[in-house]
């Protein structure tokens, strides 16, 4: 159960940082244009 809790975490985690890095490539695109 806690190796479940842990891999959902990470996996929360990466989501999170991957939909942070694709929001500020839009953002730097709609400033540069």
């Amino acid at each position: 159960n806690s190796l479940e809790v842990g891999r959902s975490s990470t996996k929360a985690v990466v989501a999170s940082s991957i939909a942070i890095l694709i929001f500020n490539l839009i953002l730097t695109q709609l400033i540069l244009i």
